[in-house]
């Protein structure tokens, strides 16, 4: 018998999917694009353009349109809008990741409509005092948009980034840090994402930064043996030289420590090393782990025995001392919007296939 995992937690990035920065003036349209499930600019509110979707865009024909109606304005301004309007319509996919921001923090979207269409009718917004504020962008996509990060806890580079003038740009060489930002663990080409948050404010504690990578290798070193099939767990972490030359251990990390910063590690493993890394990583942090606990997926004795490594890691590596000096966290967000179709299908289809009920027997 093969126990049906679906860990909820675990997603893998698409191949294709792109990485996206659509400006909402400043930050002021961000609560209209959520409420009317779109991302918009402006860019040719002032060219008569039919009410409707946008086929055959091409950033010459949007410039010269452009220019007729700003006779004075820069060429090199001119073109620079042309080419975001053909992004918008045309480089941007259909699920593709696109990033609005304001000053407080990031909203992440799922590009949800294939193509760009024009809406004259302004999306209106009921404040609280009862006045309206209306945008009146006409460029449209359809986005599902997903949650809203903190700008504290976007690393610095990243950061940087952000702070590009273009109302549309592309950050794909960022692609890893909005994953980590967003899951506590993921996959891609066959690798597993690990990330962990340190929220702590105040100076940070070297042996408190060394008990966290321990951890970590320890994570690595459980995974590794109980894809194995191997009991040499039982004598961890007594035999952790040994075990360092055997298992070609390979995860490796980025840290910023910045008080709060991030500690974001990847390590390659088999498809089992890989379910059972995630598994141990997100229980010894904390997450989405009904699956695991639910009855008839995996035995009492078996779920049992994975608490009994979790506490062995956590006992070793002195965790309780990581939280309180560390304050470290992992991403709990709710990211079922921007996932697409393709990822949630390869999330129901993760099942325990690759670890088989006779083994987990074997390995306790």
């Amino acid at each position: 018998m093969t126990p049906n995992f679906e860990p909820t937690f675990l997603v893998e990035r698409p191949e294709t999917q792109r990485i996206w920065v659509v400006r909402a003036s400043g930050g002021h349209y961000v609560r209209h694009f959520r409420q009317a499930g779109v991302m918009a600019i402006g860019h040719l509110n002032e060219i008569s353009v039919a009410k409707g979707p946008m086929f055959g865009v091409h950033a010459l024909d949007i410039e010269r349109a452009l220019k007729a109606v700003h006779r004075d304005r820069k060429k090199a301004s001119i073109t620079s809008h042309a080419k975001q309007v053909e992004a918008f319509c045309i480089a941007i996919n259909k699920d593709d990741l696109v990033v609005t921001l304001d000053s407080r923090g990031l909203m992440v979207g799922r590009v949800a409509s294939t193509p760009a269409y024009i809406d004259t009718d302004p999306i209106v917004l009921k404040n609280s005092d009862g006045t309206e504020d209306k945008m009146h962008h006409q460029l449209r996509r359809k986005v599902s948009w997903g949650p809203y990060i903190s700008r504290e806890a976007v690393p610095i580079a990243m950061e940087m980034t952000l702070r590009a003038h273009q109302t549309v740009f592309n950050i794909d060489g960022y692609w890893a840090s909005v994953y980590h930002l967003l899951y506590p663990c993921f996959t891609f080409q066959g690798r597993l994402y690990l990330s962990a948050n340190i929220r702590q404010q105040d100076a940070i504690d070297n042996y408190s930064v060394s008990q966290l990578f321990g951890l970590l290798s320890g994570v690595e070193v459980m995974a590794k043996l109980l894809s194995a099939g191997s009991d040499a767990w039982s004598q961890y972490p007594h035999n952790l030289v040994e075990l360092r030359e055997t298992l070609d251990l390979n995860l490796s990390s980025k840290a910023e420590f910045m008080s709060p910063g991030t500690v974001w590690s990847t390590l390659e493993l088999d498809s089992t090393g890989i379910l059972w890394a995630a598994v141990i990583y997100v229980m010894l942090f904390g997450g989405d782990l009904k699956f695991f606990k639910a009855d008839g997926i995996i035995d009492t004795h078996t779920r049992q025995k994975i608490w009994d490594l979790v506490l062995k890691l956590r006992k070793t590596h002195d965790v309780e001392k990581i939280q309180k000096k560390l304050k470290v966290e992992v991403p709990k967000l709710e990211t079922e919007n921007i996932e697409v179709p393709a990822q949630k299908a390869k999330r129901t289809r993760r099942t325990a296939a690759v670890v088989e009920k006779k083994d987990l027997d074997k390995n306790f």
